[in-house]
């Protein structure tokens, strides 16, 4: 009877598969807010933001390996709470997910869409905060966030872009912004 070494027998596991993957899971808390100080920023043109998988697609969500948790569970409170009593600030959206494996680029993208909405020259309809947020995994996680601003005025729309990736490290809070929106986020593993 031949014996194997350990590690002859991780190899044999691992060339037949028996060894599962083990997927590594990531818990997103993201709070998106405004400034409401006026800003000598040039608006953009309006466009349309790009699309996204919507936050209550769950087939699609879950097809991506993401699940949304509940409000209840949203860990940034004491964040949106400051936020909420600002005068200079307005929180808009709040929500957080878990993803399993993170693609390094091209991931899956959040479709993020907050307000009542407001109707282009064309007829289409836009939320006045709209875009995609991505969680990615290259060598070190990032946040990509894509979120306008849209905002009517005496010569029609403006808008105003927020769009940044951002490398991101474990357990810590994450801001960025532009002139008109902000966001704060914090990424954590989780146990599989």
């Amino acid at each position: 009877m031949r014996v194997f070494t350990l590690a002859q027998t991780l190899a044999l596991l691992i060339g037949l598969g028996a060894l599962p993957a083990w997927a590594q899971t990531y818990r997103v808390d993201a709070l998106i807010f405004m400034d409401l100080r006026p800003t000598s920023e040039v608006s953009s043109p309006v466009r349309l933001p790009p699309d996204g998988i919507a936050l209550d697609d769950s087939n699609r969500l879950a097809a991506n390996g993401i699940q949304m948790l509940p409000e209840a569970e949203f860990a940034l409170e004491s964040q949106w709470a400051k936020l909420r009593g600002s005068a200079r600030f307005r929180p808009l959206l709040r929500l957080s997910w878990l993803q399993k494996d993170p693609p390094a680029d091209n991931g899956p993208a959040l479709q993020i869409q907050s307000g009542e909405a407001l109707t282009l020259d064309d007829g289409s309809p836009i939320s006045p905060v709209s875009g995609t947020l991505r969680l990615l995994m290259g060598r070190f996680l990032h946040l990509d966030a894509d979120l306008r601003y849209t905002t009517p005025s005496e010569t029609g729309l403006r808008q105003y872009r927020l769009h940044e990736k951002r490398k991101m490290l474990q357990n810590e809070l994450h801001h960025l912004d532009s002139a008109k929106l902000a966001v704060l986020a914090r990424i954590q593993q989780v146990a599989p």
